[in-house]
């Protein structure tokens, strides 16, 4: 049985008060929590406690958001069912070892849930060739406290429904938006650039994605084991940067170079903090590069489990996983319904609810 408690007069991160549940409990006689459970309430936008017992009859909480979110705020990560998570935060620094840039973890599927789960994407550098400059549209923090480039200045309206949508301020009245969202059941990202305003020059977008390869709450250093070799087929590069983890795969409608290197001494300042290990090395393979002039720029990530059947191209792929994930998302009736399955994984032959937020 699963107790669902509503926090009444709680003040949320964004700094925003919201309707809550009041001091009712609402009860649900399955083994994982279900979506029915609040349905006595659609139309409350708030925060609950999830209240479960665990295999060993000891009762944990879990808390889930659905809730507007200020241009500010961190918004909660993106998980897809697997106990896998993308952190969909801010373009400012990450301040948490697993939490990093746009996109935060592409992970590969653990073998015993909760333990194994392993991050193989953890961010990427993004810049835009426009105007004879080169602009940033991300942020890093490296030690001992310096961030760099500038990219998170530049943001100028964030929103989360129905997934984290990012606009920069390139220059003008030209902007370039950024989305993002996982793929429910599979370890999957997508995610998409587009220029917004009116343009008629030459745009390049280039992504250079950082790669690890490590234990979630672990941290990754330079090494010689590392593998930077990729395979090119088609619109899709792979990469198998250690032997015991999946392969890593992206699909893309732009070009690849592969240029690889080490960008050193990540600092995460939360991890500082608390005492724990906090500088991190990172590999980067090469470099994407699309002419977002022409057109909307797609970079799908997943590890080799994922299937791609049925998609002719990246593009093709893309709007076919986007046209899902909408209709999936859109079938909830409210936006609590669908925080809250958003935190029901897998675990064996059941479900539980994933831990680790907030």
């Amino acid at each position: 049985m699963i107790v669902a408690r509503a926090l009444k007069n709680s003040q949320l991160a964004c700094g925003e008060r919201h309707a809550y549940f009041g001091d009712r409990t609402l009860l649900a006689d399955e083994p994982s929590f279900s979506a029915s459970a609040l349905s006595w309430y659609p139309h409350i936008r708030g925060c609950v406690v999830l209240r479960f017992k665990d295999s060993k009859n000891r009762f944990c909480s879990r808390r889930i958001l659905a809730h507007r979110c200020s241009r500010n705020f961190h918004p909660p990560p993106t998980p897809n069912g697997l106990k896998l998570m993308v952190l969909a935060a801010s373009p400012a620094a990450p301040s948490r070892a697993f939490g990093r840039a746009a996109i935060t973890a592409c992970l590969s599927p653990p073998p015993q849930p909760p333990a194994g789960r392993a991050v193989l994407v953890n961010g990427f550098e993004a810049w835009i060739e426009v105007f004879g400059e080169t602009i940033a549209i991300s942020s890093q923090r490296y030690a001992p406290d310096v961030l760099y480039p500038d990219g998170a200045s530049r943001l100028s309206s964030f929103v989360l429904d129905p997934w984290p949508v990012w606009t920069f301020h390139l220059r003008g009245g030209l902007y370039i938006a950024q989305e993002l969202f996982a793929i429910h059941g599979a370890p999957t990202v997508a995610l998409s650039w587009k220029l917004r305003g009116d343009f008629s020059g030459s745009a390049k977008l280039r992504i250079r994605p950082l790669l690890s390869g490590r234990d979630f709450h672990s941290i990754h250093h330079e090494n010689g084991s590392f593998r930077f070799e990729a395979t090119q087929t088609a619109d899709a590069v792979r990469w198998h940067p250690y032997q015991n983890l999946p392969i890593l795969c992206a699909q893309s409608n732009g070009s690849y170079a592969h240029d690889p290197c080490w960008y050193r001494n990540f600092l995460y300042v939360e991890e500082q903090k608390r005492g724990l290990d906090c500088i991190e090395d990172l590999a980067s393979p090469g470099v994407f590069e699309w002419n977002i002039s022409e057109g909307q720029a797609v970079w799908i990530l997943s590890s080799e489990t994922a299937s791609t059947k049925g998609a002719q191209s990246a593009q093709a792929h893309f709007g076919l996983l986007r046209s899902q994930e909408q209709s999936r998302r859109n079938s909830f009736p409210s936006a609590l319904h669908r925080a809250g399955d958003a935190y029901l994984v897998k675990r064996g032959e059941g479900k539980t609810i994933i831990a680790g937020y907030p």
